[in-house]
């Protein structure tokens, strides 16, 4: 039915929005290491549903109801996470995320269940075709180990320059070290270097989406030189590595690009990082640009710049871009981030989204709310707010599962009945919800959410096992037939 698509939807934002102010922390450089630790995060989120114009006054109302009486349970660590979905003391559902694999239950409608995820598939992915969030923080410690590596083959090229060279948000690099390498040189250093990056590879990227993992490796291994290469180690005064630049022609996983790249950061200024790759042939190329300055102020630490991407590909244009204004103050986190999607060719999208934080930090404990508003040009789409505690805690009681699925070796027929069935967990919940309501507000309620569903294209997606009876059919007690002498007492 539509309702569970649409729970299932307001969730899985849920735990985005979570996960985003964990990067807001980072990005911020405070309270994001006394908040996640050793222990692990644990607290509490609900949410508030202030506008949805495409929904009648009737069924916002009923959403906005339903909403205040659930909240979320949260914990979150390293290496697994939890989520309780609860009304009032009630458990609705439950969600346990380890590795590869995702423990789900609903009292009364799924026992609890292991699921095995494919080799390059979360669970999640799997089972309700949403995407992993890509957690970078991986590569932090293996960086200084990955320069190293890229460095040990260059010294042969190098030559000194006394060029200065600015780099936005970072600074003005005094000198630098410039490398230059024909295609042959390229193609020889960078077989040379492949197998001390691999592994530093594998590491960093062990929390990013395995899809990514592989895709990135791929990548890696079939790199090759078509040019010529030249890299620039910008220094500062001091003779420090301020950033780098490079410049090529790049051939990957079959396709010819170039390269033109430009990266620096300074723990006192910010991080700039600039990734062209137009491709040698055609109109297509890939864009993405991230320029944050962070430098302390007095009485706060601001965190302000621009992201964008961009990916032209086959006469279709996606761009994601935006704007960063953050500060922490004292201890409140407060400000600002937007993003504009746009689609253009085949389909057009145009959409704004702005993010408002406003939390209070008050030693390893996080207070506070997160307002999320989605425009298309001057119309209102959608007006949520996740309200948010957090602080160190200790991991729930794990489930026991009742039954496990490995997904990677189920069989098409098994691999659909298991993604029915995770579809429907919610279902005896919002059967609940709805029948206990008027028909005519039952009704409408439903109207609508089929509505959006259409006009969000998913009218065509199966969300319930097909042999389901249909517990909102509507029909007259009265039996239409006639009766006949012989069913007459």
């Amino acid at each position: 039915m539509h309702e569970t698509d649409r729970t299932r939807r307001l969730m899985g934002r849920r735990r985005r929005w979570a996960l985003l102010l964990a990067l807001m922390l980072m990005m911020t450089g405070a309270g994001a290491e006394s908040l996640v630790g050793s222990q692990g995060i644990a607290g509490e989120a609900r949410m508030a549903l202030a506008a949805w114009p495409d929904l009648t006054p009737t069924t916002l109302g009923q959403m906005q109801a339903w909403l205040k009486a659930l909240r979320l349970r949260l914990y979150a660590d390293q290496t697994e996470s939890s989520l309780e979905l609860l009304e009032g003391e009630r458990q609705v559902l439950r969600a346990d995320s380890q590795e590869n694999a995702l423990t789900l239950s609903a009292p009364g409608s799924l026992p609890p269940t292991h699921y095995l995820g494919k080799a390059n598939e979360q669970p999640l992915e799997t089972l309700f075709g949403l995407p992993a969030l890509p957690d970078f923080s991986g590569f932090l410690p293996v960086l200084p180990r990955v320069k190293e590596a890229l460095l040990q083959d260059l010294a042969p090229y190098e030559k000194a320059d006394a060029v200065k060279t600015s780099i936005k948000q970072v600074g003005r690099a005094s000198s630098r070290l410039v490398y230059t390498l024909t295609a042959e040189e390229a193609a020889a250093w960078w077989q040379g270097t492949l197998p001390a990056l691999q592994p530093l590879w594998a590491e960093g990227a062990k929390r990013l989406p395995p899809a990514w993992q592989l895709g990135g490796a791929a990548a890696m291994a079939s790199l090759g030189f078509t040019g010529k290469l030249t890299i620039r180690r910008l220094l500062d005064e001091a003779g420090m590595d301020l950033g780098f630049q490079a410049t090529g022609r790049v051939d990957i996983l079959g396709r010819g690009y170039r390269l033109d790249l430009t990266a620096g950061q300074k723990a006192d200024t910010g991080f700039y990082l600039s990734v062209k790759l137009p491709a040698q042939k055609g109109r297509d190329k890939l864009e993405g640009l991230i320029s944050l300055a962070y430098a302390p102020k007095e009485g706060g630490h601001p965190v302000k710049g621009e992201y964008s991407l961009s990916q032209v590909e086959g006469g279709d244009k996606r761009t994601l871009s935006g704007k960063v204004n953050l500060a922490l103050t004292g201890t409140r986190l407060s400000g600002e981030v937007t993003a504009q999607a746009r689609l253009s060719g085949s389909h057009n999208v145009k959409r704004d989204h702005r993010l408002l934080p406003d939390f209070s930090l008050q030693g390893a404990a996080l207070d506070g709310s997160l307002r999320w508003m989605e425009t298309e040009g001057k119309n209102t789409l959608r007006d949520l707010t996740l309200f948010l505690v957090l602080a160190p805690g200790s991991k729930p009681d794990p489930l026991t599962a009742q039954s496990q699925v490995d997904l990677a070796a189920a069989s098409a027929e098994a691999l659909a009945f298991a993604k029915r069935q995770a579809a429907a967990a919610l279902l005896p919940f919002l059967q609940e919800k709805l029948l206990a309501l008027p028909q005519n507000a039952r009704l409408l309620v439903l109207h609508d959410w089929g509505r959006v569903r259409r006009a969000l294209s998913q009218k065509e997606s199966p969300l319930v096992p097909d042999d389901a009876s249909n517990a909102f059919t509507v029909a007259e007690d009265t039996d239409t037939l006639p009766a006949t002498k012989e069913e007459t007492p």
